[in-house]
């Protein structure tokens, strides 16, 4: 279940990612560093 998940997930996101400019992927990979940090 949780693989299928991650899987999914990875799909999703490879979509946003292609569709997201430079600055915007720096901006998303900063937020996910913090969200990271506080896990």
């Amino acid at each position: 279940m949780i693989e299928d998940f991650q899987d999914s997930f990875q799909k999703v996101e490879e979509e946003i990612v292609q569709v997201l400019t430079d600055e915007e992927k720096q901006v998303l990979k900063k937020l996910l560093i913090k969200i990271n940090e506080r896990i």
